[in-house]
Protein backbone atom coordinates (compact mmCIF):
# COMPACT_ATOMS: atom_id res chain seq x y z
CA UNK A 1 0.00 0.00 0.00
CA UNK A 2 0.99 3.47 -0.60
CA UNK A 3 1.14 5.70 2.14
CA UNK A 4 -1.53 7.79 2.33
CA UNK A 5 -3.62 4.93 1.02
CA UNK A 6 -2.50 2.71 3.94
CA UNK A 7 -3.13 5.40 6.49
CA UNK A 8 -6.39 5.97 5.08
CA UNK A 9 -7.29 2.21 5.84
CA UNK A 10 -5.31 1.95 9.07
CA UNK A 11 -7.79 4.77 10.23
CA UNK A 12 -10.69 3.19 9.07
CA UNK A 13 -10.19 0.07 11.86
CA UNK A 14 -9.25 2.19 14.18
CA UNK A 15 -12.44 3.97 14.26
CA UNK A 16 -14.18 0.79 13.67
CA UNK A 17 -12.45 -0.53 17.01
CA UNK A 18 -9.75 -2.83 15.56
CA UNK A 19 -6.61 -1.38 16.91
CA UNK A 20 -4.61 -4.76 16.07
CA UNK A 21 -5.41 -4.58 12.24
CA UNK A 22 -4.62 -0.89 12.48
CA UNK A 23 -1.30 -1.37 14.05
CA UNK A 24 -0.48 -4.02 11.46
CA UNK A 25 -1.25 -1.76 8.71
CA UNK A 26 0.41 1.11 9.51
CA UNK A 27 3.71 -0.56 10.95
CA UNK A 28 4.10 -1.82 7.04
CA UNK A 29 3.79 1.80 5.56
CA UNK A 30 6.55 3.18 4.26
CA UNK A 31 6.15 7.20 4.92
CA UNK A 32 9.09 7.59 1.84
CA UNK A 33 6.36 6.42 -0.21
CA UNK A 34 3.74 9.26 -0.16
CA UNK A 35 1.85 9.70 -3.02
CA UNK A 36 2.73 12.87 -5.07
CA UNK A 37 -0.59 13.48 -6.34
CA UNK A 38 -2.41 15.81 -8.62
CA UNK A 39 -4.68 17.65 -6.13
CA UNK A 40 -7.05 19.35 -8.72
CA UNK A 41 -10.38 16.83 -9.14
CA UNK A 42 -10.46 15.33 -5.32
CA UNK A 43 -10.01 19.77 -4.15
CA UNK A 44 -7.54 18.66 -1.79
CA UNK A 45 -3.83 20.03 -1.16
CA UNK A 46 -0.70 19.55 0.74
CA UNK A 47 -1.84 20.98 3.60
CA UNK A 48 -4.94 19.16 3.73
CA UNK A 49 -3.00 15.83 3.38
CA UNK A 50 -1.16 17.20 6.08
CA UNK A 51 -4.54 17.69 8.47
CA UNK A 52 -5.75 14.17 7.26
CA UNK A 53 -2.84 13.00 8.65
CA UNK A 54 -2.87 14.61 12.05
CA UNK A 55 -6.48 13.19 12.44
CA UNK A 56 -5.26 9.65 11.85
CA UNK A 57 -2.18 10.02 13.73
CA UNK A 58 -3.87 10.71 16.73
CA UNK A 59 -6.58 8.36 15.92
CA UNK A 60 -3.88 5.46 15.89
CA UNK A 61 -2.40 6.71 19.34
CA UNK A 62 0.65 8.06 17.72
CA UNK A 63 1.70 10.82 19.81
CA UNK A 64 5.10 11.95 18.30
CA UNK A 65 3.93 11.81 14.84
CA UNK A 66 1.20 14.12 15.72
CA UNK A 67 3.67 16.35 17.47
CA UNK A 68 5.88 16.68 13.76
CA UNK A 69 2.70 16.70 11.54
CA UNK A 70 1.26 19.40 13.59
CA UNK A 71 4.76 21.47 13.22
CA UNK A 72 4.51 20.74 9.43
CA UNK A 73 1.14 22.24 9.36
CA UNK A 74 2.53 25.30 11.42
CA UNK A 75 4.65 25.89 8.79
CA UNK A 76 2.73 25.55 5.78
CA UNK A 77 0.25 28.18 7.42
CA UNK A 78 3.20 30.84 8.09
CA UNK A 79 2.98 30.68 4.23
CA UNK A 80 -0.51 32.32 4.10
CA UNK A 81 -1.78 30.46 0.81
CA UNK A 82 -5.39 30.33 -0.47
CA UNK A 83 -7.66 28.12 1.81
CA UNK A 84 -10.33 26.52 0.16
CA UNK A 85 -12.94 25.63 2.25
CA UNK A 86 -12.20 21.77 1.36
CA UNK A 87 -8.77 22.60 3.08
CA UNK A 88 -9.97 24.88 5.82
CA UNK A 89 -12.69 22.07 7.11
CA UNK A 90 -9.88 19.19 7.42
CA UNK A 91 -7.04 21.69 9.20
CA UNK A 92 -9.92 23.19 11.40
CA UNK A 93 -10.41 19.39 12.69
CA UNK A 94 -7.21 18.79 12.83
CA UNK A 95 -6.32 21.66 15.39
CA UNK A 96 -9.67 21.52 17.27
CA UNK A 97 -8.66 17.74 18.31
CA UNK A 98 -5.38 18.25 19.04
CA UNK A 99 -6.19 21.31 21.37
CA UNK A 100 -9.03 19.36 23.05
CA UNK A 101 -7.44 16.24 24.25
CA UNK A 102 -4.05 18.13 24.82
CA UNK A 103 -5.81 20.86 26.99
CA UNK A 104 -5.44 24.61 26.47
CA UNK A 105 -5.03 28.13 28.13
CA UNK A 106 -8.55 29.61 28.74
CA UNK A 107 -8.09 32.11 30.85
CA UNK A 108 -7.01 35.35 29.04
CA UNK A 109 -6.41 38.80 30.35
CA UNK A 110 -5.88 41.90 27.65
CA UNK A 111 -5.65 45.52 27.81
CA UNK A 112 -7.60 47.31 25.13
CA UNK A 113 -6.99 50.58 23.61
CA UNK A 114 -8.53 52.23 20.18
CA UNK A 115 -7.01 55.26 20.86
CA UNK A 116 -10.29 56.80 22.91
CA UNK A 117 -11.02 54.68 24.93
CA UNK A 118 -9.14 51.77 27.25
CA UNK A 119 -10.66 48.84 28.67
CA UNK A 120 -9.35 45.71 30.44
CA UNK A 121 -10.94 42.23 29.13
CA UNK A 122 -10.95 39.05 30.57
CA UNK A 123 -12.51 35.70 29.51
CA UNK A 124 -12.37 32.12 30.40
CA UNK A 125 -13.46 30.47 27.97
CA UNK A 126 -10.41 31.12 25.79
CA UNK A 127 -11.72 33.88 23.81
CA UNK A 128 -12.65 37.57 23.38
CA UNK A 129 -14.65 39.55 20.76
CA UNK A 130 -14.42 43.20 20.83
CA UNK A 131 -16.58 45.01 18.10
CA UNK A 132 -14.81 48.60 17.31
CA UNK A 133 -15.99 50.85 13.80
CA UNK A 134 -12.25 51.58 12.25
CA UNK A 135 -11.96 54.73 10.06
CA UNK A 136 -9.03 54.57 7.74
CA UNK A 137 -6.54 56.17 9.70
CA UNK A 138 -7.31 54.20 13.04
CA UNK A 139 -5.34 52.18 15.17
CA UNK A 140 -5.81 50.03 17.70
CA UNK A 141 -3.69 48.27 20.57
CA UNK A 142 -3.86 45.11 22.48
CA UNK A 143 -2.02 44.32 25.31
CA UNK A 144 -1.30 40.32 26.75
CA UNK A 145 -1.54 40.38 30.39
CA UNK A 146 -1.99 36.99 30.45
CA UNK A 147 0.76 34.44 31.63
CA UNK A 148 0.82 32.95 28.30
CA UNK A 149 0.43 33.89 24.45
CA UNK A 150 -2.31 35.60 23.06
CA UNK A 151 -3.24 35.23 19.47
CA UNK A 152 -5.53 38.72 17.94
CA UNK A 153 -7.45 38.24 14.90
CA UNK A 154 -8.57 41.66 12.56
CA UNK A 155 -11.98 40.61 11.12
CA UNK A 156 -12.70 43.48 8.96
CA UNK A 157 -16.08 43.82 7.48
CA UNK A 158 -16.87 46.56 4.67
CA UNK A 159 -18.74 47.49 1.74
CA UNK A 160 -17.53 49.02 -1.67
CA UNK A 161 -18.61 52.22 -2.29
CA UNK A 162 -20.45 52.43 -5.49
CA UNK A 163 -18.15 53.42 -8.08
CA UNK A 164 -14.81 52.76 -6.72
CA UNK A 165 -14.21 49.36 -7.79
CA UNK A 166 -11.08 48.70 -10.00
CA UNK A 167 -11.29 46.56 -13.06
CA UNK A 168 -8.92 43.63 -12.89
CA UNK A 169 -7.38 40.45 -14.56
CA UNK A 170 -5.47 37.79 -13.14
CA UNK A 171 -4.64 34.43 -15.99
CA UNK A 172 -8.23 35.58 -17.54
CA UNK A 173 -9.84 38.17 -19.03
CA UNK A 174 -13.70 39.56 -19.18
CA UNK A 175 -15.28 41.98 -21.46
CA UNK A 176 -18.74 42.76 -21.92
CA UNK A 177 -21.10 44.50 -24.35
CA UNK A 178 -24.82 45.56 -25.11
CA UNK A 179 -26.45 45.09 -28.37
CA UNK A 180 -29.95 45.58 -29.43
CA UNK A 181 -32.28 43.10 -30.79
CA UNK A 182 -30.36 43.22 -34.17
CA UNK A 183 -26.94 42.53 -32.49
CA UNK A 184 -26.38 46.13 -33.09
CA UNK A 185 -23.80 47.42 -30.19
CA UNK A 186 -25.89 49.98 -28.16
CA UNK A 187 -24.94 52.40 -24.80
CA UNK A 188 -26.95 51.39 -21.86
CA UNK A 189 -26.03 54.63 -19.46
CA UNK A 190 -29.58 55.49 -20.76
CA UNK A 191 -32.47 53.10 -22.18
CA UNK A 192 -35.86 53.98 -22.63
CA UNK A 193 -38.56 52.39 -20.95
CA UNK A 194 -39.68 48.97 -22.28
CA UNK A 195 -36.24 48.35 -24.69
CA UNK A 196 -35.17 45.34 -25.42
CA UNK A 197 -31.61 44.02 -25.10
CA UNK A 198 -28.73 41.94 -24.53
CA UNK A 199 -25.84 41.81 -22.09
CA UNK A 200 -23.11 39.60 -23.67
CA UNK A 201 -19.86 38.74 -21.43
CA UNK A 202 -16.80 37.49 -23.05
CA UNK A 203 -14.12 35.33 -20.40
CA UNK A 204 -10.90 34.29 -22.08
CA UNK A 205 -7.80 32.49 -21.14
CA UNK A 206 -4.44 35.19 -20.60
CA UNK A 207 -0.79 34.00 -21.34
CA UNK A 208 0.43 30.97 -21.82
CA UNK A 209 -1.39 28.15 -23.11
CA UNK A 210 -1.30 25.65 -19.51
CA UNK A 211 -3.92 23.05 -18.14
CA UNK A 212 -7.48 23.37 -18.07
CA UNK A 213 -9.22 26.07 -16.35
CA UNK A 214 -11.94 24.35 -14.87
CA UNK A 215 -14.58 25.44 -12.24
CA UNK A 216 -15.03 29.16 -13.55
CA UNK A 217 -17.96 30.78 -12.47
CA UNK A 218 -19.30 34.46 -14.19
CA UNK A 219 -21.65 36.65 -12.23
CA UNK A 220 -23.96 38.75 -14.33
CA UNK A 221 -25.39 40.96 -12.14
CA UNK A 222 -27.66 43.76 -13.74
CA UNK A 223 -29.77 47.23 -12.19
CA UNK A 224 -32.40 47.43 -10.21
CA UNK A 225 -34.48 48.90 -12.84
CA UNK A 226 -33.68 45.88 -15.59
CA UNK A 227 -35.50 42.47 -16.05
CA UNK A 228 -33.98 39.25 -17.00
CA UNK A 229 -35.91 37.75 -19.46
CA UNK A 230 -36.03 34.00 -18.88
CA UNK A 231 -35.78 32.49 -22.48
CA UNK A 232 -33.57 29.32 -22.45
CA UNK A 233 -34.74 27.72 -25.64
CA UNK A 234 -35.38 30.84 -27.61
CA UNK A 235 -32.41 32.44 -30.20
CA UNK A 236 -31.75 35.92 -29.81
CA UNK A 237 -29.17 38.00 -30.95
CA UNK A 238 -25.41 36.15 -32.45
CA UNK A 239 -24.26 35.17 -29.00
CA UNK A 240 -25.03 31.38 -27.81
CA UNK A 241 -24.50 30.13 -24.27
CA UNK A 242 -23.37 26.44 -25.73
CA UNK A 243 -20.03 25.30 -23.43
CA UNK A 244 -21.26 26.19 -20.15
CA UNK A 245 -21.46 23.31 -17.61
CA UNK A 246 -24.40 24.83 -15.52
CA UNK A 247 -26.44 27.88 -15.94
CA UNK A 248 -28.71 29.59 -12.39
CA UNK A 249 -30.68 32.40 -13.72
CA UNK A 250 -32.13 34.38 -10.71
CA UNK A 251 -34.20 37.35 -10.59
CA UNK A 252 -31.55 40.10 -10.42
CA UNK A 253 -28.75 38.14 -11.85
CA UNK A 254 -27.54 34.91 -13.59
CA UNK A 255 -24.79 32.62 -12.41
CA UNK A 256 -22.98 30.47 -15.25
CA UNK A 257 -20.43 27.82 -14.57
CA UNK A 258 -17.96 26.60 -17.21
CA UNK A 259 -14.31 25.43 -17.76
CA UNK A 260 -11.68 26.96 -20.71
CA UNK A 261 -9.60 24.36 -22.49
CA UNK A 262 -6.11 25.85 -23.78
CA UNK A 263 -6.90 29.47 -25.10
CA UNK A 264 -10.61 29.25 -25.05
CA UNK A 265 -13.33 31.61 -24.45
CA UNK A 266 -16.45 31.29 -23.22
CA UNK A 267 -19.29 33.78 -24.48
CA UNK A 268 -22.44 34.30 -22.52
CA UNK A 269 -25.89 35.89 -23.67
CA UNK A 270 -28.63 37.10 -21.41
CA UNK A 271 -31.58 38.69 -22.76
CA UNK A 272 -32.98 41.71 -20.89
CA UNK A 273 -35.41 44.30 -20.45
CA UNK A 274 -35.42 47.74 -19.56
CA UNK A 275 -38.44 47.88 -17.20
CA UNK A 276 -38.23 50.34 -14.47
CA UNK A 277 -38.10 53.94 -14.63
CA UNK A 278 -35.44 55.54 -12.56
CA UNK A 279 -31.36 56.18 -11.49
CA UNK A 280 -29.50 52.58 -10.92
CA UNK A 281 -26.47 51.31 -10.25
CA UNK A 282 -25.16 48.45 -12.91
CA UNK A 283 -23.24 46.07 -10.13
CA UNK A 284 -19.86 44.70 -11.49
CA UNK A 285 -19.74 41.83 -13.72
CA UNK A 286 -17.07 39.06 -11.93
CA UNK A 287 -16.10 36.37 -13.23
CA UNK A 288 -13.16 33.62 -10.94
CA UNK A 289 -12.31 30.09 -9.88
CA UNK A 290 -14.23 28.86 -6.97
CA UNK A 291 -11.05 27.09 -5.99
CA UNK A 292 -7.93 29.41 -7.15
CA UNK A 293 -7.74 32.83 -5.67
CA UNK A 294 -5.08 33.60 -8.37
CA UNK A 295 -7.88 33.25 -11.34
CA UNK A 296 -10.05 36.54 -11.58
CA UNK A 297 -11.51 39.05 -13.55
CA UNK A 298 -14.13 42.07 -13.29
CA UNK A 299 -15.21 45.20 -14.35
CA UNK A 300 -16.16 48.44 -12.68
CA UNK A 301 -19.76 48.94 -12.02
CA UNK A 302 -21.43 52.16 -13.48
CA UNK A 303 -24.82 54.71 -13.45
CA UNK A 304 -27.36 54.06 -15.24
CA UNK A 305 -31.00 55.40 -16.12
CA UNK A 306 -34.14 54.20 -17.58
CA UNK A 307 -36.20 56.56 -19.15
CA UNK A 308 -39.77 57.08 -19.27
CA UNK A 309 -41.14 58.69 -22.51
Amino acid sequence: LKYDSGLLLAGAYAEAGRIDIAEEIYAGLDPSKQEKLNYYYSYGSKLRNIAIHILLYEKLGKSDEVAKAMINLNDELKRNRYMSTHTSVFVLRAIAMVSTKNGFAKSLNVEFSDGSNTVNLTSETGQLFVEDKLSANKTVQVKNKSTHGVFVEVVRRAKEDLGTETAESVSISISTKYTDENGKKIEVTELAQGTDFQMITTVKRMGAVGPNLDNLALRQAVPSGWEIVNERLSEFGDASNNGLDYQDIRDSKVHSFFSLEGRGEVTVAIKLKATYGGTYYHPKVLAESMYNDQVYAEEKGFSCKVKIE
